[in-house]
């Protein structure tokens, strides 16, 4: 912290050295970084990610300070139209997805492709009016045909669904139960009744007498020319079938012409608010963001080019998430760390230096340590002596292997553990461990170390440590942190970290969807009323060190058999 008072001092009295860019492994981390700056009367300070849990932190997040900007006015209006077109065209692209799924054919698609290769069947589908019409509502039908564009290829969806058919069907149905009324045949036409226009009331009697041929002919395709009124449905359905193949390749090339649109759009309205965010960047001190935002957001990184990069827990990072950070205006890279500790975590196991094949990669060694333990020009470093958090039964285990010139500090001195015979111990059993779960090939977990853990927590606490925070229970595995939760959770409220409760929710959230779609069944959720002061602190050891209650633990139980590790 006291380095990074000296380096804003510097700052102030160099011109043009731009804001100072502080990453972090983890959002925890980060979070406490910045609030150490807070509290040190740092403030001008942005952070870039949206997974902060300080509240703190929230008036100083990027997004939020890009709400409240006072955006020029040729910004308003790039996005104003950004936002428009992109209304319009998603609009666009629901619909063409909607019908490709559904195999049906617009009736604008298909007016294109007619109008281009079979202008007479366009013309009788989407420019001439239609004849058919409900003699007790001749108004409203001559009205839909003046209209018909309007209504969206009236005309069309007529001819598709056969409602012209129906309708001369239901027209010949009445005049058959008409037993007083004579009636003579009518031709196929059966729209004559928008045909006269000199339409009176004698005439409507007389053609009240008329019956209509209904369409039935089978034609194979080559010959369904002429006029599509008088195609049966078979027919309409034999010939709507033959134009659907190159519709659905023109709805495909439009859609892929509209998506790359859409995606111009979301460029334009990001690049919008990119130069907001740029100019916001430039103009602040500090700039915190974690080692995975970095990669992210490595264009506006190289944007800000930042003079200055300090990297937390360096040992635990990435080398590429380090390298994403550098451009050619990096001038200064501070690294904080400690290469004897944990390294980055690399899901697949083939790619870590453990592995035969993964030495050749060396995936989890980061920049830090390479730099430092490299054979030849080794990195020049400055390490750190004096310890101020463990006992000295514990940092001696670590003095004698790692650390030989490790100093205990003078607030190391703790009490003695109440209700125990010693600070340090190690126990022994022959229990053996569960079978595997779904937790992975190198999860482990054993029932009985879940059992001896609650009843020693349960010990613990009647010795006086029931305050939150006095009881930590570190495990190297994801399976047994989950039989721990499932065990403790009942008793006690238990503090997680974010990536090991992720973790846990993942995998518990697949195994839930496999059960309730086996079963059929959906889980209820229980509530459990349990006394605050019951809480203890449950993690793997590999996230434990981010735990903001790390300095506070008084008790902490190591729960791992050590001839798995």
């Amino acid at each position: 912290m006291e380095l990074m008072r000296v380096l804003l001092h510097n700052r102030e009295l160099t011109e043009d050295s731009g804001p100072i860019l502080c990453i972090c492994y983890t959002n925890h981390a980060l979070d406490q970084f910045l609030e150490h700056l807070l509290d040190k009367d740092i403030t001008r300070i942005i952070r870039i990610g949206s997974r902060s849990k300080s509240k703190r932190m929230d008036t100083y997040s990027l997004e939020d300070r890009v709400k409240s900007y006072d955006k020029p006015l040729h910004l308003k209006h790039a996005i104003w139209e950004s936002s428009e077109a992109w209304d319009e065209l998603s609009e666009n692209i629901s619909e063409l997805q909607k019908a490709l799924r559904s195999n049906d054919l617009p009736w604008m698609q298909v007016e294109r492709y007619l109008k281009k290769h079979y202008p007479d069947q366009w013309v009788q589908l989407f420019e001439q009016p239609p004849s058919d019409i409900d003699k007790d509502d001749s108004f409203t039908t001559i009205q839909r045909v003046i209209d018909h564009k309007e209504h969206g290829g009236y005309l069309f969806h007529r001819w598709v669904r056969g409602i012209d058919i129906d309708e001369m069907e239901i027209w010949n149905k009445e005049m058959l139960e008409s037993k007083d009324t004579p009636w003579i045949e009518k031709s196929t036409n059966p729209y004559a009744l928008l045909d006269d226009e000199n339409y009176d009331s004698e005439e409507e009697e007389e053609e009240d007498l008329y019956m209509y041929d209904i369409p039935s002919s089978d034609r194979p395709l080559h010959l369904l020319d002429g006029d599509v009124w008088e195609m049966s449905m078979s027919e309409r359905d034999r010939l709507l079938d033959s134009w659907r193949p190159q519709i659905r390749d023109y709805m495909m090339r439009e859609l892929n012409q509209t998506l790359e649109g859409a995606m111009t759009i979301i460029k334009q309205k990001n690049d919008c608010f990119d130069e907001i965010r740029r100019d916001l960047l430039h103009n602040t001190s500090v700039i915190g963001i974690t080692t995975s935002g970095a990669a992210k957001h490595q264009d506006l990184i190289k944007a800000v080019a930042p003079k200055i990069i300090i990297c937390e827990e360096a040992g635990e990072v990435i080398e590429s998430h380090i390298l994403a950070t550098l451009s050619s205006s990096t001038e200064h890279l501070i690294m904080i760390g400690d290469h004897l500790q944990l390294r980055p975590q690399i899901q697949t196991y083939n790619l870590t230096s453990d592995s035969a094949i993964g030495r050749h990669y060396n995936l989890d060694i980061s920049l830090f340590e390479r730099l430092i333990t490299a054979k030849t020009n080794p990195l020049p470093s400055s390490n750190l002596t004096i310890q101020r958090r463990m006992r000295p039964e514990i940092s001696s285990l670590i003095r004698n292997t790692l650390y030989p010139y490790l100093e205990d500090g003078q607030n190391v001195n703790y009490p003695d553990v109440s209700g125990m015979g010693s600070n340090l111990y190690f126990m022994d059993h022959s229990h053996p461990v569960d079978s595997k779960d779904q937790y992975g090939p190198q999860s482990f977990s054993n029932t009985f170390e879940v059992k001896m853990v609650e009843a020693l927590v349960h010990y613990l606490m009647m010795n006086g440590y029931h305050h939150p925070g006095d009881i930590a229970i570190l495990t190297p595995y994801l399976g047994q942190l989950s039989k721990l939760r499932a065990c403790l959770s009942g008793n006690f409220v238990l503090v997680m970290n974010e990536r090991d409760q992720e973790q846990l929710d993942m995998q518990d959230s697949e195994k839930e969807n496999v059960t309730n779609a086996r079963d059929g069944a959906t889980p209820v959720p229980v509530v459990v009323n349990i006394p605050l002061k019951s809480r203890l602190t449950l993690q793997t050891i590999d996230n434990y060190q981010v735990s903001e209650l790390t300095l506070v633990n008084k008790c902490i139980i190591f729960v791992c058999d050590m001839r798995l590790i």
